[in-house]
């Protein structure tokens, strides 16, 4: 399921605290990033600054295009990297896409060029791009100042000067004639300097000019080397040339979904040497050379051979702290045993030439991001990503997310993510398998797999789009199938947790092959276990046709098409392939979106259980209903209904019926889900966070002091900084106030997040829902304990608190005399476990020794830094056994 619990993104909120209290309209902010490092790396290009530091650019498959970082990597003194920064030029904003592959660095400048529909440069510190050439661009390569590029049928050229610029050469370009079917490489043989253009395919071929690199002119041209013998059923795709001069192609047997890896070399370009090899996986499009003439390392794809290419390892082969990935390579400018590779969590080096391998992820803020699952206090939540499977704790205050995990130990892509509800260990993640932990991620299992007889489903053309887990029952767990060919997926279902599965068919009566799913809800209605199937509609046998109604009978289901004519309040078949659901916190109400297939363009239609029953068009004006267009995703907030159209977040905001265009993400992008509370979208470029403002008719002033930051007569110090807001010398810090049930079990209701002032003052404010109705107030804070009211406080629009006149104001009287009457709350949870005990001591400890500066939670007196004067807090509060004080 895409949307299951509301999730809270924390993102600190920089606004005048008055104007916070009195927003009356809906507002989608522009996206923060959150900090899930890694993703999907499409090149890495590099240069050296100096004798012993690197200068690293890498495109992703992000929003955020462009990355790059320094390295400093002395002979004998260790290996270090700052974390790598998206450049100002190529970021969200900058519309770029998820699509840059070609890239090249000019050393002198460390000018970046690369290709995007056209021929860019850009620096890590510029603010716009630099056009160069726009059109169609196979490749380019710079060896020295010279940049040479192939647009078309012409290869053009011209120099760059110390500053970055380039001009075009008075000779360029020249005609290289027809141009083979095959990605396009350009090398430079460092023996003859001679450009060379290799292209690839089942029918590689490689062409060299009659100029060196660097006195090209309008005599130059070109001449063909001879293929030599190409083995059956190989592809090459990449090329390099090395030291030597040895001309080298990179490849896969094309049969197999795992096939072999296969290179060719030539060292006069006459005769060829096939080399076949036991490394798996698919290929790559770069190599990469390390070393000296008579001595140097190959590197390509996810392997690199040491003997010139005749015998290839995989990298990590000693020792891995992930799995290498097929894609770019890059041997480092000044060090021949340091080299950088995709991961599958993103991006990697070795310092040993390869064998052992560790990530260097930290920054690279691009995974693509396809489900997520979160418990309900929004503490805990796993995401599926195509790279990987991670956990994130602590959400609500110092979020701690995992590595990647990898349930099948490789690289695989993961579309699906559920956990049993009220156990944060036992996860449910799908790509083509269903893989089940009980251990929190430690130990996965393979529970279930279509690819297996009796149904046989290829493994390149399956993938699972939807896992959900019953809340009611969490022994029910379902999984949709979609198929990405012209065949048909399906449903399964399992009634003992996962351990065995049957496949229950929506439209076909036999044989495997059903309909496409794409989105799965559970609701009870009456006492019946119900599940809402969306699915994608298409009239060849098997007929899948927009929502399917499934009631639980026993240990079977009762199946029926819900968008017919009776179940509508139309009374008309809706014909719509139907992306996404989202049932309402209360089940009273349940949310569909997709895209209308008669006429395809975006619907939203809503189905209110407990009133007509029927589902119902949400209204059109102001909705994109433009052709061709496709809606993804929907969600709905405390008084506002979002969809996601193509890379745009629409909003619609209770009692209005005309829809608004809340953001809109570089074209292009992919929207996978939509959550609210404050609204997240996961897309195919990475997680991102909006803060919303929502209608608010119920509104607390609260006033609460924290002891760490206390200074004295009614004052606390600031905060040093925040990494995520450039905060005033008048704010203390961020808050949450959480609003909870006045009776037991005294659920989790609402929350907001607001600045608190240094003299103790924040305004808040809620859905208008909660007004007129009393409920304990819990404020939390990243490092100090979590502290209720001492009984319900009722909320209306001008709602007041405050904790510090009195111990009494909090449950339990768990507040610290400060002095002068003044009471506040207790510092030193730094762990957040709700106790101040021996367990918050490591942390401060690391702190410092470390000597930890900046807005940090071991930071206890807000003093900027991270030392002794911190300890005494946490050392009178663990001996006096300070811990949450709540109703039972």
């Amino acid at each position: 399921m895409k949307q299951n619990l509301f999730l809270k993104g924390l993102l600190v909120l920089v606004l005048s605290l008055s104007l916070k209290a009195t927003f009356s309209q809906t507002v989608v902010n522009a996206p923060n990033v959150e900090d899930v490092w890694g993703g999907r790396i499409n090149a890495i290009a590099g240069y050296s600054k100096s004798s012993d530091s690197v200068g690293i650019y890498i495109a992703t498959e992000s929003a955020n295009s462009l990355f790059f970082t320094s390295i400093y990597n002395p002979a004998g003194s260790g290996f270090t990297f700052r974390r790598f920064r998206v450049l100002p030029s190529a970021n969200s904003d900058a519309n770029l896409g998820s699509g840059i592959s070609l890239m090249d660095v000019h050393k002198e400048s460390g000018m970046l060029f690369f290709v995007n529909n056209g021929l860019y440069s850009t620096s890590p510190t510029a603010t716009s791009l630099t056009l160069i050439d726009n059109g169609n661009i196979s490749n380019l390569k710079i060896r020295d100042s010279i940049l040479i590029y192939v647009k078309g049928v012409q290869m053009h050229w011209g120099k760059i000067n110390s500053a970055g610029t380039y001009t075009a050469d008075a000779a360029s370009p020249i005609s290289i004639g027809s141009v083979p079917s095959g990605n396009l490489t350009i090398a430079i043989n460092p023996k003859n300097y001679l450009v060379y253009l290799a292209f690839g395919g089942t029918s590689p071929s490689v062409i060299k000019t009659t100029s060196v690199f660097y006195s090209l002119g309008s005599g130059t041209t070109f001449s063909s080397l001879p293929s030599g013998t190409i083995p059956a059923s190989t592809s090459y795709t990449g090329f390099g040339i090395s030291p030597s001069g040895r001309l080298f192609q990179g490849g896969q047997l094309t049969s197999g979904f795992n096939s072999y890896k296969a290179f060719r070399y030539s060292d006069d370009g006459l005769t060829w040497t096939n080399v076949s090899t036991l490394v798996t996986g698919v290929t790559g499009t770069t190599m990469g050379f390390s070393g000296t003439e008579t001595s140097y390392r190959v590197h390509f794809a996810k392997c690199y051979s040491t003997d010139q290419g005749n015998n290839w390892v995989e990298y990590g082969n000693s020792s891995y702290q992930t799995h290498p990935n097929d894609g770019a390579v890059l041997a480092d400018p000044n060090d021949s045993f340091t080299v950088y590779m995709t991961t599958d969590q993103g991006i990697g080096y070795s310092v040993n030439g390869g064998s052992v391998m560790l990530e260097m992820d930290r920054g690279v803020e691009a995974v693509q991001v396809n489900d997520i699952s979160m418990t309900s206090d929004k503490k805990t939540a796993w995401i599926a990503s195509k790279a990987g499977v991670r956990k994130v704790s602590n959400y609500t205050t110092t979020k701690d997310w995992s590595r990647a995990k990898f349930p099948n130990g490789d690289g695989s892509p993961y579309y699906a993510a559920e956990m049993k509800t009220g156990d944060t260990n036992t996860v449910y993640v799908g790509n083509l398998r269903v893989y089940k932990t009980t251990d929190g991620g430690t130990n996965w299992t393979q529970k279930f797999s279509a690819e297996n007889a009796p149904y046989s489903w290829p493994q390149t053309a399956i993938r699972i789009e939807a896992i959900e887990v019953c809340q009611w029952n969490t022994n029910i767990v379902m999984a949709g199938y979609y198929f990405q060919d012209s065949t048909k997926g399906g449903l399964f279902y399992s009634l003992d947790g996962g351990d065995t599965w049957q496949q229950q068919y929506l439209y076909a009566s036999t044989g495997y092959n059903d309909v496409d799913i794409y989105d799965i809800i559970f609701n009870i209605e009456g006492t019946d276990t119900i599940a809402y199937v969306g699915v994608e509609y298409d009239l060849s046998y098997p007929t899948g046709r927009s929502v399917y109604k499934l009631v639980k009978s026993g240990s079977s289901w009762t199946v029926s098409q819900d968008m017919n004519g009776p179940t509508t309040s139309t009374g008309s078949l809706i014909v719509a392939t139907i992306r996404d659901l989202y049932r309402s916190s209360t089940g009273d109400t349940i949310y569909a979106c997709g895209t209308d297939a008669g006429v395809n363009h975006p619907i939203a239609y809503y189905k209110p259980i407990t009133a007509t029953g029927k589902w119902t068009p949400l209204p059109t004006s102001g909705f994109p209903m433009t052709t061709g267009e496709q809606g993804y995703a929907i969600t709905q907030g405390v008084d506002t209904i979002y969809v996601a159209v193509e890379n745009d977040v629409y909003y619609l905001p209770s009692p209005s019926s005309t829809w608004g265009l809340g953001y809109s993400y570089p074209v292009g992008t992919q929207i996978n889900f939509l959550y609210y509370d404050e609204l997240l979208v996961g897309t195919a470029s990475g997680l991102y966070g909006h803060h919303t403002f929502e209608q608010q008719s119920s509104n607390l002033a609260l006033t609460v002091y924290f002891q760490g930051l206390y200074t004295g007569v009614r004052t606390m110090t600031p905060a040093p900084h925040n990494s995520n807001a450039a905060l005033s010398s008048s704010v203390a810090d961020t808050i949450i106030v959480e609003l909870h049930s006045a009776t037991a079990p005294y659920a989790y209701v609402t929350s907001d997040t607001a600045l608190l002032s240094t003299a103790g003052l924040a305004n808040l404010s809620f859905a208008s829902s909660t007004s007129g109705t009393s409920y304990y107030l819990v404020v939390k804070h990243r490092n100090s304990i979590e502290t209720w009211s001492a009984s319900p406080v009722s909320m209306n629009s001008s709602a007041t608190y405050d904790f510090s006149t009195a111990a009494t104001k909090a449950y339990g009287n768990n507040l610290k005399l400060m002095g002068s009457g003044i009471y506040a709350i207790y510092s030193g949870d730094i762990n957040q476990d709700g106790t101040i005990d021996f367990s918050d001591y490591p942390s401060l400890d690391l702190g410092n020794i470390n000597g930890s500066t900046g807005y940090r939670a071991t930071d206890l007196n807000g003093d900027g830094t991270v030392d002794f004067s911190d300890y005494p807090l946490i050392d009178l509060n663990s001996a006096n056994g300070v811990s949450v004080q709540q109703p039972n």
